[in-house]
């Protein structure tokens, strides 16, 4: 991103604000992994989005007119002996085009200054919930504020969510958003195809772990330049891909096993979100087959399905009319689990309308098919405006992820259907007219995972 961009973002979040009003972005603190060590370092993406910077001890205050102050502390000359210089005062007085002297300001002094920056401020824009002690400090900056007033003088009486006004801003992307996140999409497609490639290597050569197909697609993103891991890889084969989140990725991969493999590399904060499911040994059993084609042709309509005037939730629709109708046809509805009130029942039906009205499919299907994607992997817009659902509109960036999940405990399953865990999922760019599929790179067609 250049200098203009951030510039345009500040300018763009102060303009809707009420006058009087101001904005306050506080970095998180970095946290203990164990002892001396620190996790990796990842700023809230509100931050990042306005300013472009990834920094601990980091704070902005934008007011109603456009007018920024900065709050960061540089690393002392001891620290920058072990961990290099970081970032400067310089350059984010670079970036943004500020005053170095007088816009940026101590850290160690935010609490103190707040208290001047909110005088004679009637809202106050807080991303709270991002920590309880910065929530408290706001609230005593307020309560300080008003009790030290002059005459005439006043503190902020409405606070609210940041993300109020920065949701709607991160929600289209514009051009230079864009075309980050197709290459961050690029390089995923690319490693999720050379992964399958090795997985078949290594179960021919008779040994294959999910924490080697973890370490192998990774290693794939960070060969690439400037790229982050954009979440916890999963890595699941067998059984353990009918586990949404699974983490433990500690199982061997046997030869008929399916890895449902959900990974994506992030770049400049914006991430990628890929899933593919592929026989490790190139060649689908007919029953994992029967199952795959069902929640192909679900990711494919709902692809389809994005066009003007439609919206997630009928995206989302038209995957599980897909699954349903795929797995009506499998027999897969002769009997199975519903769960309501505390208490479990098997049922029958082969009535689609039923089972659809009365969401029977979320004991085989139990999550969403969407969810919007930029420097979240679950970009944080809302779905509903006034309670009806949004429209899809040019620039929203979004996954299509529909799944079949059969685990082995289910009493009630045909055994040869037991263990089998699909998921299929595409970033997608809403160009306008249709959806642009970011990842087609990546291979989903029988015919190309068995060649």
């Amino acid at each position: 991103m250049n200098r203009s961009t951030y510039k345009k973002r500040l300018a763009g979040a102060a303009s809707q604000m009420p006058p009087d009003s101001a904005m306050l972005l506080i970095a998180s603190e970095e946290k203990v992994r164990n002892a001396n060590i620190m996790y990796s370092y990842r700023a809230h993406s509100d931050l990042i989005y306005l300013t472009g910077f990834n920094a601990p001890c980091f704070a902005l205050f934008l007011d109603s007119s456009g007018e920024i102050q900065i709050f960061f502390t540089p690393r002392n000359d001891e620290k920058a002996r072990w961990e290099g210089e970081g970032l400067t005062s310089q350059a984010i007085a670079n970036v943004l085009e500020i005053d170095k002297e007088k816009q940026i300001h101590p850290y160690e002094n935010l609490w103190e200054t707040l208290k001047k920056l909110l005088k004679n401020k009637e809202t106050l824009y807080f991303s709270f919930g991002e920590s309880q002690e910065n929530d408290q400090k706001v609230i005593n900056a307020i309560k300080e504020t008003t009790i030290e007033a002059k005459k005439g003088d006043f503190a902020p009486t409405r606070l609210v969510y940041a993300k109020e006004i920065l949701q709607e801003m991160r929600l289209i992307k514009k051009p230079e958003e864009i075309a980050i996140l197709k290459k961050a999409a690029q390089i995923s497609a690319e490693a999720h195809n050379r992964l399958m490639q090795y997985c078949r290597e290594k179960i021919s050569e008779g040994s294959l772990y999910e924490y080697e197909i973890k370490a192998f697609i990774e290693w794939q993103f960070q060969k690439s330049y400037q790229t982050e891991i954009a979440y916890p890889t999963i890595a699941a084969a067998g059984n353990n891909a009918t586990i949404l989140h699974y983490t433990d990725l500690s199982s061997a991969v046997r030869k008929d096993d399916l890895a449902l493999v959900d990974a994506g590399c992030e770049i400049a904060g914006y991430a990628s979100d890929i899933t593919r499911t592929f026989p490790v040994s190139g060649k689908f059993t007919p029953v994992q087959k029967s199952v795959y084609e069902v929640v192909l042709a679900a990711n494919k309509n709902a692809i389809f399905k994005c066009v003007s005037g439609e919206n997630l939730d009928s995206v989302h629709s038209e995957a599980v009319k897909t699954i349903v109708d795929g797995l009506l046809e499998l027999g897969l509805f002769k009997k199975f689990l519903v769960k309501k009130d505390g208490k479990s029942e098997i049922k029958s039906s082969y009535d689609k309308n039923e089972i659809i009205e009365n969401e029977y499919y979320r004991v085989y299907y139990m999550h969403n098919t969407s969810h919007f994607l930029g420097l979240d992997v679950h970009d944080s817009a809302t779905r509903y405006i006034n309670h009806k659902p949004r429209m899809l509109e040019q620039g929203m960036v979004f996954t299509i992820e529909p799944g079949i999940y059969l685990p082995k405990e289910y009493d009630f399953l045909p055994n040869e259907f037991k263990g089998i865990g699909i998921r299929i999922e595409d970033d997608i760019l809403f160009d306008g007219r249709k959806g642009e599929n970011l990842s087609i790179k990546a291979l989903k067609e029988i015919s190309e995972l068995e060649s």
